[in-house]
C-alpha cells in the first residue's frame, strides 16, 4: 500500500476516540457543508436489533443483481475498515477510501467535532455520491432515534426483530428500545417490519400510525416460507408471497432458518422501493448474498464455523442453527465477549452444547478479561482452557478430531474478525484458510 494512501485510512481508523455520541446536529452540519450528498440517490434505510446486515446484503446483492450500482454502508467491520463501504457488494479500495478521508478531513476541520461513526457516515454518503450509485443500502449503527444514519429520507425504512441491547443508551425496557428504533420510521415513507418475538409490533405499530408511515409486517402482509429443511450447507429453499408476486424455489445463500425472516424483509423492501427488479434478478441476488462471519461454514477436518452472535438473542439463534445444521456435532468452542454484554444468559444458552471451551483474549479494552469468564466457563463445561492468542485458540480447538468435532468461533464479532485475520495467515498453524476471493 502506498504510504500516503495508508497515513490516511490509518488517520481515519485512530479518529479522536469521543466514544459514542448520539445526536443528528453534528451529521447534519457536516452533511449542510457538503451540500447534501446524500440526496443524490434513493437510500433503503435498515435497523433492528438482530439481522440487519444480513437484511442489507440482501438488498444490495439483489440490486447489483438487477443490474444497478450500489452502495452498501454497514457496521462493523469485521477485518479491514473498507468493509463498511461497499460498491456492488466489494469493499472500496484503499485508494478510493483514503482520497475520501483526504478530502473531507479539511472541510470539518475546527468546524464540526464529528465521532469515528458520524465520520464514516458522512464519508459514506459522500462517496457513494462522488460514484454515482443508483441506489444505497444503509444500516443502521446503534438505535435508531439518534443515529448518526437517521439524517436520511430514505425511500423505504425497514426494522429488524427487537430484543434488549446497548440498555445503557436505548433504555431497560423494550419499549424504550421499540420507541428509538421506531424513529428510523418518516412520514409517508413506507415501514417494514419483521415478525417480534416479544410485545414490540404493538409498539413500533403506534409510532407508524402517529407519524402516518404506512406499516407492513411479516406474516401478514408478506412472507417467506421454507420448502422442507435446510442441512448442512444445502442452500435454503422458500416461496415468497407478498404485494402481488408469488416466487418459489427460492434459494438462500445464508445459513440458518432464521435468515428467512431476514429475506422476507430484504424482499419487501426490494418489492416498495422504486426499483422493478425481475424475478431473475431476486433468485440470483439472494442466492449470491455473501456476508462474512455470520454461520460463515469452512471445511476441515474439523469443519470450523464462525458467527457474530454477541448477544443473547444472537445466541439463541446460533443455538438453534446448530441444532438444526449440525444436530450430531461435538462443539469446540473459541469464545470472546465485551464486558457490556450480557455474558450469563449466552453462556447458558451455548456452553452447556460444548465439549470443550477455549477461551481467547481480545486486543480491545472493552474485552472481558479471560480469566473473568473462566469461572462461567468451568460451571457449563468443565473442559475449559485460557488460551494466549486468537491463533492459540484456533489451533487447540482444531486438535479434537473426529468425523462428529465442529469448531465454532462466537461471543464477539470482533473475535470473528481475529479469527479471519488468522486464516489469512501462511504459514499457520490452524488447518484453514479464507478464500483468496471473499473480499473481506
Amino acid at each position: 500500500m502506498h504510504t500516503d494512501t495508508q497515513q490516511a485510512i490509518e488517520t481515519l481508523l485512530h479518529f479522536p476516540a469521543t466514544g459514542i455520541k448520539l445526536g443528528l446536529e453534528r451529521v447534519q452540519q457536516a452533511l449542510d457543508m457538503l451540500g447534501h450528498p446524500e440526496k443524490n440517490y434513493p437510500c433503503i434505510h435498515v435497523g433492528g436489533s438482530n439481522g440487519k446486515g444480513s437484511v442489507c446484503a440482501m438488498v444490495s446483492s439483489c440490486l447489483s443483481a438487477g443490474g444497478l450500482r450500489v452502495g452498501l454502508y454497514t457496521s462493523p467491520h469485521l477485518s479491514r475498515l473498507n468493509e463498511r463501504f461497499r460498491l456492488n457488494q466489494e469493499p472500496v479500495s484503499d485508494e478510493l477510501l483514503a482520497q475520501a478521508v483526504v478530502k473531507l478531513l479539511p472541510v470539518f476541520e475546527g468546524k464540526v467535532d464529528l465521532s469515528f461513526f458520524e465520520f464514516g457516515t458522512v464519508l459514506a454518503f459522500w462517496l457513494f455520491a462522488q460514484q454515482k450509485v443508483d441506489a444505497a443500502v444503509i444500516e443502521v449503527g446503534l438505535g435508531g432515534r439518534l443515529d448518526a444514519t437517521n439524517v436520511l429520507s430514505p425511500c423505504v425504512s425497514a426494522l429488524t426483530s427487537l430484543s434488549m441491547e446497548h440498555t445503557q443508551w436505548l433504555g431497560k425496557r423494550l419499549d424504550d428500545i421499540a420507541f428509538e428504533k421506531a424513529h428510523i420510521f418518516k412520514p409517508g415513507i413506507p415501514a417494514l417490519v419483521s415478525a417480534q418475538a416479544h410485545a414490540a409490533s404493538p409498539l413500533l405499530a403506534a409510532h407508524a400510525q402517529r407519524i402516518g408511515a404506512p406499516l407492513y409486517l411479516e406474516g401478514r402482509d408478506f412472507s417467506l416460507v421454507p420448502e422442507g429443511r435446510q442441512e448442512g450447507g444445502a442452500p435454503l429453499q422458500s416461496t415468497w408471497q407478498g404485494f402481488g408476486r408469488t416466487l418459489d424455489k427460492l434459494q438462500l445463500s445464508l445459513k440458518g432458518a432464521h435468515q428467512l425472516s431476514n429475506a422476507a424483509l430484504a424482499l419487501a423492501c426490494l418489492e416498495l422501493s422504486p426499483f422493478r427488479l425481475d424475478d431473475a434478478a431476486l433468485r440470483q441476488g439472494l442466492l449470491q448474498t455473501r456476508w462474512p462471519g455470520r454461520l460463515e461454514y469452512f471445511e476441515g477436518p474439523p469443519p470450523l464455523l464462525l458467527d457474530g452472535a454477541h448477544n443473547p438473542a444472537g445466541i439463541e439463534i446460533l443455538v438453534a442453527a446448530l441444532k438444526q445444521l449440525w444436530p450430531n456435532k461435538e462443539i469446540h468452542l473459541v469464545f470472546s465477549v465485551f464486558q457490556d454484554k450480557e455474558v450469563e444468559p449466552m453462556a447458558a444458552l451455548l456452553f452447556p452444547l460444548c465439549k470443550s471451551i477455549h477461551l481467547a483474549p481480545l486486543d480491545n479494552v472493552r474485552a472481558l478479561p479471560t480469566e473473568a469468564c473462566l469461572p462461567l466457563a468451568q460451571r457449563f463445561c468443565p473442559n475449559t482452557r485460557v488460551c494466549n492468542s486468537v491463533e492459540e485458540a484456533l489451533q487447540q480447538a482444531s486438535t479434537h478430531g473426529g468425523e462428529k468435532a465442529l469448531v465454532v468461533v462466537a461471543g464477539s464479532l470482533y473475535l470473528v474478525g481475529q479469527a479471519r485475520e488468522c486464516l489469512q495467515k501462511t504459514p499457520s498453524s490452524i488447518p484453514w484458510r479464507l478464500p483468496v476471493s471473499v473480499g473481506s
